[in-house]
């Protein structure tokens, strides 16, 4: 059981010669070097909010957004109200249709029949979420969770009396839309229903550790016990999980030797071009990885060893982890070795050829139901093993806990 809820959330006032994407950003942890740059060019953007600390702190970043709404430029809903939050977008060549459902989500920490996560955490990463809630008191991102489903009925009721609210479209393509659902007796269904809910978090997983120790720092606070949530079926047409890949570089060791060394531990397949490999990948049934390297050698990874009593090993990202790079890559990786991630494969291929690394490691596309089992026998992923897209954006709506 959670406690899911609607609030009085702050929207953007968006002024004549504003645009909806002056205000609005993709989440913290996905912005390019660039991209903030160019966000942050617009005084009301969300990111000088999220990514406005000095020296890890932000306090001044507090003050902004005080600022922001004492001048009306963030107005507040005068009814507690759900949001849903639709995204458009195109998938295999067809336009899609993603729509979320955001409220305020307790945080009581992980429970079997409440919330779970699927994904380990970086404590650097939480320090700094953690100061950003000290210092603004309020969310400006939504984590994202998944749920099972809700009775047809209770979606109609929902589609017909949500009111329009903003609509952008991001240069991705995507198109966003935020509607606000406040009628009484909707808004009462949608709770009951909500709250019995076990919610696996897909996104957020540092958001929503932080925002748990941050409701024990205030444990008479009310407002401060809950955080932004966005919750989407599991059965939503719209929900795509992507793979992230991992890139290598700063290896201390020739590709020859590596082969070799490689061949201790897994089957070996090699396939004289980079399609090849990956449908070799995409048809196996059992866990594989693929090998990607600067001098265009494709490699078919399957363990020789595996257990069949444990659910990890049917993760890749596990055979990864405890397999390629512990027993073959850590031994042998110089001072400069470094680990990057990234979803795209047009980008993978780009900087490998760019020598921005040495090697590629693909993976599969996450499995749903694998997910959601390992969720559920109390296990979790290694960082980065899934990638939800489109991301849940930021800075188009606020819970506030002054």
């Amino acid at each position: 059981m959670v406690q899911f809820r609607p609030f009085h959330g702050y929207i953007p006032n968006i002024g004549a010669q504003e645009k909806v994407t002056d205000r609005v950003s993709p989440p913290y942890d996905v912005i390019s070097k660039e991209e903030l740059t160019e966000l942050q060019s617009h005084p009301l953007n969300v990111t000088n909010i999220t990514l406005g600390g000095i020296d890890g702190k932000y306090d001044a970043a507090g003050k902004k957004l005080d600022s922001w709404i004492g001048q009306g430029k963030l107005v507040k809903d005068d009814k507690e109200s759900f949001y849903l939050y639709r995204q458009t977008f195109i998938e295999n060549f067809q336009k899609v249709h993603r729509t979320g459902i955001i409220g305020i989500l307790r945080a009581e920490g992980y429970e079997p029949e409440g919330v779970i996560p699927h994904e380990e955490t970086f404590s650097k990463v939480k320090e700094d979420r953690l100061n950003l809630l000290r210092g603004v008191e309020t969310h400006c991102e939504s984590i994202f969770c998944l749920y099972d489903e809700l009775p047809s009925g209770l979606v109609e009721a929902m589609e017909k009396n949500a009111r329009p609210v903003l609509e952008w479209t991001e240069k991705q393509g995507v198109t966003h839309s935020l509607s606000r659902i406040s009628d009484v007796l909707v808004v009462q269904r949608m709770i009951t229903e909500l709250s019995a809910k076990r919610l696996l978090i897909a996104d957020g997983h540092h958001r929503y550790e932080t925002s748990v120790k941050y409701a024990q720092e205030n444990p008479t606070e009310e407002r401060k016990q809950f955080v932004m949530a966005t919750l989407i079926s599991t059965k939503d047409p719209g929900l795509i999980v992507r793979p992230t890949h991992r890139l290598l570089s700063g290896m201390e060791i020739s590709e020859d030797d590596l082969i070799n060394r490689l061949e201790e531990f897994f089957y070996l397949r090699l396939f004289d071009r980079l399609p090849e490999m990956i449908e070799a990948l995409t048809a196996s049934k059992e866990t594989a990885l693929g090998l990607w390297t600067k001098n265009e050698r494709y490699v078919l990874l399957i363990p020789r060893e595996t257990d069949p009593n444990d659910m990890m090993w049917s993760v890749d990202t596990f055979v990864c982890e405890k397999v390629l790079l512990d027993k073959v890559i850590m031994p042998r990786a110089g001072k400069d070795f470094k680990i990057a991630y990234d979803h795209d494969p047009i980008s993978v291929g780009d900087k490998i050829q760019k020598g921005e690394a040495d090697m590629a490691v693909i993976l599969n596309k996450p499995n749903l139901d694998a997910i959601w089992q390992v969720a559920l026998g109390g296990r979790v992923m290694p960082k980065k093993s899934t990638y939800f897209w489109p991301k849940i954006w930021s800075g188009f709506l606020y819970y506030r806990m002054k």
